[in-house]
């Protein structure tokens, strides 16, 4: 792998960005992460718990070696400031311990030993070769050769495998196997990387976005955008660069007035907004400068889902897209309303409706069973309300939910006139809420142990627990059946809940925010969440008559007119 042309850091082209506070703030904390003794056989270890903790995990997990990206980036950006040569070092280090994490096969893992991750296999390979790029020669002949040659292998282990189920995660394989083309100069992975473009393509749905689980998720689409526009820079696809405006013109619909993103509505209930793909893409993009100006307003007040409020596992993850949209960060051109959508938007393949009426904005997941998020709009506008679905506790320690994908979920969606009117129903499903390695630890790292070494066998393994844990669903019988007007100055919502044979309730709720699925990046707090009017819990008399067989009907009203919510509910024996 011979020498490129160092990519440095422009100090002066984001001088002026919204992201530079907010990566300096985090900064102190990624470097308590990491191990800084250059004699400890863990220097350049970002996973805490393993090189200090000792205790808590017996593998380093490769993906906070994403953090060195981070260090390199926020020294090009001030390379006068105290402190920024040694952020070079531990980013070098960072890479050499990387190495040591690769699998012989080239591929890395995610949760635990001997997994052979795809998604930490090509993203871990991005934010690597993309700091060595950054690096250049400041990396050394000897690191250079070394990082490149585990890049190569990590790029080969890619070409000879795919994850369409988790779309995203081949958008990264993309932007990875095209920087390690560029290092190379290898055309096979050129070729692995055109495989990569045409899998992604045919899992794009003519409404823009791509598959997540089967269904769609706005926040996870986003981090699919940022790893697109990152390849589209470079390659300058035309296929890739259609897609991309594609997907950006549907996320518009989900940027809330406040500047949140996303929800329990989307497929994965992720509510971030990765920030450097819409720069990338903002100089073509109407779609893309609108989404920035959201998300700038909502980083200002403190509104978004931000690596600040994440924990030790995805902070650098998420920190290393900020600071890339930090670096690359150029002044928006056009007005503030250019780009926005208008109206009223049903996306039937999404399952999902959006009402931008002139008081709120409400989007409702239909695939989720009529979840709500509903906001005020205007001068100030903030979350109004938030429905997350019905949660209820049964006897024997079930516990069940609306609040899950269904690709197959009945509705039916009429407009009218300043008007829209929904009908669904739903079966609850039972929510998994096991914590399997409290009574399977030694068997599951036996198993690691004995059978670690086969790699078809680990790879059917990891399917498997994904299947489990995500999307199995057993239903549990509390049938509800809901309709919906929504006007523009009012809402109306009124369920029908009916409880069948074979269970008794001991608790319902209906939660405002609460998460059911099984999501590593989901179920993190932001400010919105806080004091939003939705929930609603069922007294005792409402508990006696579902387990009597009876009938219940729950009638909410939420006036918005004046930004204000008047929530009244009824339980009445039907």
């Amino acid at each position: 792998m011979s020498w490129l042309q160092s990519e440095r850091v422009d100090p002066d082209r984001g001088s002026a960005s919204p992201y530079g506070k907010l990566v300096r703030g985090c900064l102190p904390r990624l470097l308590s992460m990491v191990d800084r003794n250059p004699c400890s056989p863990t220097y350049g270890c970002f996973d805490r718990g393993y090189w200090h903790y000792r205790t808590l995990t017996d593998f380093a997990a490769p993906l906070h070696q994403e953090d060195a990206l981070t260090l390199v980036i926020s020294a090009q950006q001030a390379p006068e400031e105290r402190g920024a040569a040694e952020l070079v070092e531990l980013a070098r280090a960072a890479l050499a311990f990387w190495c040591t994490l690769q699998r012989r096969d080239g591929s890395f893992d995610e949760f635990y030993p001997y997994e052979r991750s795809f998604v930490a296999t090509a993203f871990t390979a991005y934010a690597i070769s993309e700091t060595l790029l950054k690096l250049g020669p400041e990396a050394g002949t000897e690191l250079w050769s070394r990082v490149g040659k585990a890049l190569e292998r990590a790029g080969h282990w890619l070409g000879r495998h795919q994850d369409v189920v988790v779309v995203n995660h081949t958008a990264g394989a993309i932007a990875a196997l095209q920087n390690i083309h560029r290092l190379s100069g290898d055309p096979c992975f050129a070729r692995y990387r055109a495989a990569k473009v045409e899998e992604l393509l045919a899992h794009q749905h003519p409404e823009g976005w791509f598959y997540e689980y089967g269904g769609a998720d706005p926040a996870y689409l986003s981090l699919a955008v940022d790893y697109l526009a990152k390849d589209y820079r470079h390659s300058g696809d035309e296929r890739v660069g259609a897609a991309l405006c594609q997907a950006l013109d549907f996320m518009v619909w989900f940027l809330h007035p406040d500047g949140s993103y996303g929800g329990e509505y989307g497929s994965r209930n992720a509510k971030y907004l990765m920030p450097h793909g819409l720069e990338l893409m903002a100089g073509q993009s109407a779609a893309a400068r609108y989404l920035l100006r959201g998300l700038y307003r909502a980083l200002q007040q403190g509104k978004v889902v931000s690596p600040a409020l994440m924990d030790d596992r995805y902070t650098g993850f998420f920190l290393n897209k900020y600071a890339e949209a930090w670096a690359d960060h150029q002044p928006l051109t056009g007005t503030e309303a250019e780009g926005a959508p208008t109206g009223t938007r049903i996306f039937p393949g999404a399952g999902l409706a959006v009402v931008r009426g002139p008081c709120a904005h409400t989007v409702v997941g239909l695939s989720k069973h009529g979840v709500i998020k509903s906001y005020t709009r205007g001068v100030e506008p903030d979350a109004l309300y938030s429905d997350a679905g019905y949660f209820a506790s049964f006897t024997a320690g079930v516990v069940g939910t609306t609040q899950w994908l269904d690709l197959g979920a009945q509705y039916q969606v009429s407009p009218g006139t300043g008007r829209l009117e929904i009908e669904l129903e739903c079966t609850m499903a039972r929510m998994n809420t096991s914590l399997p390695l409290v009574r399977l630890l030694a068997p599951f790292r036996l198993f690691l142990h004995c059978f670690g070494w086969n790699g078809p066998l680990m790879e059917w393994f990891g399917k498997k627990v994904k299947d489990q844990m995500i999307r199995s669903h057993h239903p549990v019988p509390l049938q509800v059946n809901r309709r919906m007007v929504l006007g523009e100055n009012q809402m109306e919502v009124v369920d029908q809940l009916r409880l069948g044979r074979g269970k008794r309730l001991t608790r319902l709720i209906r939660s405002a925010q609460a998460g059911a699925l099984h999501v590593a990046s989901s179920r993190y707090w932001q400010p919105a969440d806080q004091g939003v009017a939705g929930d609603w819990e069922a007294p005792a008399e409402c508990l006696a008559l579902l387990n009597r067989g009876r009938s219940v009907q729950i009638r909410t009203q939420v006036d918005f007119d004046d930004g204000q919510v008047y929530c009244q509910v009824q339980e009445v024996a039907a």
